[in-house]
């Protein structure tokens, strides 16, 4: 994904949730030397650029202010070019995707009405940087900008995430307690050609287990239900393009309160272009199908 789509979709969830969480990719750039520091913090140099990310914390519950300081400093004796998203703020500061279990593989219809289902599979914790966090929102345009690090300079931003992750099935919910893993990155160079420094720093999440079993979970529970099953290995296969042409089978799995919701549906000419589909629902915590109904 480019850097101003990234920057653009951050922005975006922004002013959706007012404060954010990412996780986003994380590898070590190659020829960057990283050093792990006492505490919630680490930095990384690159050819006189150097990076850190500090976290004013090393544990947070969920609900709680998780800040994150991003330093670059220039200690070369010439400018630098660095490109900047949207709203010109320093680099960037997001976390490692999260995969919840997809749970298993199915051949045929059930297979591909669940790859549609779980499109999106990440759950992301996206931060704000401080300016969009003071302004309760405010949308960045998705576009790249190219700035200038002067010789010897150094430049800070900050950002705050609330422990909260996003999910495109189960939406935005407390983060599972255990180990994160935060990032921060600078892209130096001209947007068309720019290389990312990274920088990691741990952070715990304090809680239990997400009590839910996954939206990848709850499909394997609604498919050895036997109804839905039947339902679609009776119908045509899923629309993989989303069109939902006559004849398509479209839907998806949403999390409502503690039930998962399962829904597949089916357009026909006659009469009206009506709509075929079943719903089942099965218990987010005991993965028991809880109803059934064909409409």
């Amino acid at each position: 994904m480019n850097l101003a789509r990234r920057w653009g979709l951050l922005s975006g969830v922004v002013i959706r949730s007012f404060l954010v969480v990412t996780i986003a990719l994380v590898a070590a750039a190659s020829g960057d030397r990283g050093v792990a520091l006492a505490g919630p913090a680490a930095v990384v140099e690159r050819g006189g650029v150097v990076l850190r990310l500090e976290l004013d914390r090393g544990a947070i519950a969920p609900g709680e202010l998780l800040w994150a300081t991003l330093t670059v400093s220039n200690t070369n004796d010439h400018d630098l070019k660095w490109t900047a998203g949207g709203c010109r703020i320093l680099g960037l500061v997001e976390a490692l995707p999260l995969l919840p279990d997809a749970g298993r593989h199915w051949p045929g219809a059930l297979g591909t009405f669940k790859a549609w289902a779980l499109k999106y599979p990440e759950s992301y914790a996206y931060f704000a940087d401080e300016t969009r966090w003071a302004h309760r929102g405010g949308a960045c345009p998705a576009a790249q900008f190219m700035e200038i690090l002067p010789a010897g300079a150094t430049r800070r931003s900050r950002w705050v995430w609330n422990g909260y992750i996003s999910n495109a099935a189960s939406g935005s919910r407390a983060a599972p307690g255990g180990q994160m893993e935060i990032v921060g990155s600078f892209f130096l160079g001209e947007p068309q050609s720019t290389t990312q420094l990274r920088v990691v720093a741990p952070v715990r999440i304090i809680g239990g287990p997400d009590p839910y079993i996954t939206a990848g979970v709850a499909l394997d529970r609604a498919f050895d239900d036997g109804r839905l099953t039947r339902w679609l290995e009776g119908r045509p296969l899923p629309a993989v393009s989303g069109a939902g042409g006559i004849g398509d089978i479209v839907g998806g799995v949403k999390l409502e309160g503690g039930t998962w919701r399962v829904l597949a549906a089916q357009k026909v000419l006659v009469p009206d272009y009506r709509l075929s589909e079943i719903e089942v629902r099965v218990d987010a915590r005991d993965g028991k199908v809880v109803s059934v109904v064909e409409r």
